[in-house]
């Protein structure tokens, strides 16, 4: 099965990060690097070691150089947890009220930060979640509900079947396949 007859659900996160528009991309690294400078160093301290680069090498590299390098090597499988904790702390910072507003719909408990208190069910109801991802598509774009589903669904193993039914059937949640030239 190619990578463009893959449900939409079914793609691993490093086929996502190829999706995504290189706009998107930039403006998620660019907040990282300057406004969570903690975790883009830790990030570029990870990848820099599995590549046996000397450490802190990068530290002297230009800021642009260092998001495309990063960017590059984020659609590595072998880095799908970074790539997955790059994302996160953008949402975290800058899309808590959409993380906030889609746990209240579906019923669940979470603190102000969008932070999940408590077991999430192994179960959501359906009309709630199709109603969440309403709530959030009426407010943000959709490239950004689509890619807060899919960390959503990293949650669990095997992610929920309400979620992927939504990334599988609502076309505005759809990812459009990578250019052939970056696939």
């Amino acid at each position: 099965m190619s990578e463009e007859d893959t449900p939409q659900s079914k793609l691993a996160l490093t086929q996502v990060l190829r999706r995504l528009p290189p706009e998107f991309v930039e403006t998620v690294l660019t907040h990282v690097q300057n406004e969570e400078r903690d975790s883009f160093a830790t990030i570029m301290a990870v990848l820099s070691g599995a590549l046996k680069y000397r450490p802190n090498i990068w530290r002297k590299w230009p800021k642009p150089r260092q998001r495309e390098w990063l960017r590059d090597n984020l659609r590595s499988p072998r880095f799908a947890d970074s790539a997955q904790h790059l994302l996160q702390e953008w949402f975290f910072s800058q899309r808590v009220e959409m993380l906030n507003a889609f746990l209240d719909v579906i019923g669940i408990e979470h603190d102000s930060e969008g932070c999940i208190r408590g077991d999430i069910p192994d179960e959501f109801d359906p009309e709630k979640t199709r109603a969440g991802a309403e709530a959030l598509l009426e407010k943000y774009p959709p490239l950004e509900v689509s890619l807060y589903l899919r960390l959503f669904q990293l949650g669990r193993k095997g992610g929920w079947q309400q979620i992927a039914d939504l990334l599988d059937t609502d076309p505005r949640l759809a990812l459009n396949p990578p250019p052939a030239a970056a696939a």
